[in-house]
């Protein structure tokens, strides 16, 4: 025990530490950006996709069609690959981009659609008192 650090705690820290930023940190980080995606989406203010970069969300809807998308995106899923390992595979890429697959359009009612009719729906006549 003593040869792997384990007596001694600071060491011990700094060899988890060490793990954790190699093995975790980049799962976190692309976790946060996916969020930060995500909110930005559901608050109606996405950002558009760098010109000519293949996004994950098209990743995703290509991996529909295509066997080896569909195995790199579960290999990124399931953490087998570093998150960003999909992007630098230039086969992907290539298939992804033949395909010419887009994500799913939002579901109607659109996002200023849907505030109007909860905001008419708010100031009528309810008919149940809130509880």
């Amino acid at each position: 025990m003593q040869q792997d650090g384990l007596g001694d705690p600071h060491r011990f820290a700094a060899q988890a530490d060490a793990l954790v930023q190699q093995w975790i940190r980049p799962w976190h980080d692309d976790s946060v950006l996916q969020d930060r995606a995500r909110s930005a989406l559901w608050a109606g203010t996405p950002s558009p996709p760098p010109q000519g970069q293949i996004t994950l969300q098209q990743l995703a809807a290509a991996a529909r069609h295509d066997a080896v998308v569909w195995q790199a995106l579960a290999r990124r899923t399931g953490m087998l690959d570093p998150p960003d390992a999909i992007f630098a595979r230039a086969d992907v890429l290539a298939r992804v981009r033949a395909l010419g697959v887009q994500p799913m359009p939002p579901s109607q009612p659109g996002r200023d659609a849907l505030l109007q009719l909860i905001d008419r729906h708010r100031s009528a006549n309810c008919v149940h008192p809130p509880a």
